[in-house]
């Protein structure tokens, strides 16, 4: 038998080769307390109070007092539709009176509320009141409101965020406001972000909202319609919607694959689909891909898709890998598996799993990566065998 270190070697030829509110109401008042009284611990012990309950603020800080969280939240958004700018600074003291931590929906109702007349204001607001800094559901309800209205503004404003991926979070909020207010210019307004995780995730963000909204028939229909003179576009486009309506529809999603299977669009397609869809049904996911021809595309959505399985839920996913016999469409899980043996449990189980996999290219491979992580913690045993 060869040493693992020629297998190693092997393997690198071929590598080379290829290239927080919410709880409340989880918990029921004591006996004999009516479940709707205001709580006194929500009210800040430093606080005056002498607000008078006819006072706006009086009244605002007695809806945001009431203990169930359902009947507060739909008395303090009741209040804030009957009150306009003027009342701005009175809302703000009658908030300052209550106890409210951090991106709690009380805060994403006036953050919403703000932004219908002063978005800008409501912005800086959230920069210096610290329970509400830099809180996605804040932040996201100002500018999703803002989003209805202007929303090249808004995304204009939701690009100064601090870092990536609070960019890319504020950025989706303006597109949900700009897709619920229906105005134009959303899928066009991705297609001028360039290539980067920004442009990816407005277009994942249009496009999901166009599944859920207009259902996995149309949207898809209106992803194969889109124009050839920007094919990568085209393709991301079509690949998002695969896998949104594979979460809800998969035989839709499916039959897009067919239809594009030897087109310009297939590449990436089949993992798409099968990352929206395995979470609801992993066994039917994989009986699915095991029906496509034999490629590179079906290896990939294969190995990614178990990938994720074994990441997400790990004592199902093995139950099926140790099931499966070796078979040509299966190799790439048995090769996920193998590694995951090699680290997680003994290099020579991952080892001897190897032999399971049909192809020999895919084989070796999977060969000299358990081979390096057998040698890198047991060598004088890894040279034995």
């Amino acid at each position: 038998m060869n040493s693992l270190r020629s297998i190693v070697w092997v393997g690198v030829g071929l590598a080379i080769g290829l290239l927080i509110a919410w709880f409340l109401a989880l918990f029921p008042a004591p006996s004999g307390q009516p479940a709707f009284d205001q709580a006194p611990s929500r009210s800040k012990t430093t606080h005056q109070e002498s607000l008078a309950p006819s006072d706006v603020a009086g009244q605002v800080r007695e809806a945001l007092l009431i203990q169930d969280l359902l009947v507060r939240q739909a008395a303090v958004a009741e209040l804030l539709l009957t009150l306009g700018p003027e009342s701005l600074d009175a809302v703000r003291q009658g908030y300052e009176g209550v106890l409210i931590d951090l991106g709690d929906s009380e805060l994403v109702l006036l953050g919403d509320w703000w932004a219908r007349f002063d978005p800008r204001a409501a912005l800086r607001w959230t920069d210096h009141h610290w329970p509400a800094r830099f809180s996605t559901p804040v932040v996201g309800a100002a500018l999703r409101e803002w989003g209805r209205v202007d929303p090249a503004a808004a995304m204009a404003a939701a690009q100064m965020a601090p870092n990536e991926r609070l960019k890319l979070r504020w950025s989706e909020s303006v597109l949900r406001g700009w897709d619920e207010a229906q105005l134009d210019g959303a899928l066009e307004f991705a297609e001028t972000l360039g290539d980067g995780p920004t442009r990816q995730w407005a277009l994942y963000t249009v496009t999901r909202r166009r599944v859920l909204r207009d259902g996995p028939e149309a949207a898809i229909a209106w992803a194969e319609a889109l124009p050839d003179d920007d094919p990568r576009f085209k393709r991301h486009a079509l690949m998002r919607v695969a896998t949104a309506a594979a979460a809800v529809q998969p035989e839709k999603a499916t039959a897009l694959v067919d239809r594009q299977m030897d087109g310009p669009y297939y590449k990436g397609l089949p993992q798409r689909v099968a990352k929206g869809w395995f979470d609801h049904d992993p066994e039917q996911t994989f009986a699915w891909l095991s029906s496509l021809p034999e490629g590179p595309e079906r290896d990939e959505a294969v190995r990614e898709t178990f990938r994720l399985w074994l990441r997400f839920s790990t004592p199902p996913s093995l139950a099926w890998v140790q099931a499966q016999p070796g078979a040509r469409w299966a190799d790439p899980a048995h090769a996920v598996y193998a590694g995951y043996l090699a680290k997680t449990t003994n290099p020579e189980k991952g080892m001897d799993w190897t032999q399971r996999i049909v192809g020999e290219e895919e084989r070796h491979m999977t060969q000299a990566q358990v081979a390096r992580i057998w040698l890198s913690v047991e060598p004088e045993r890894a040279d034995a065998w």
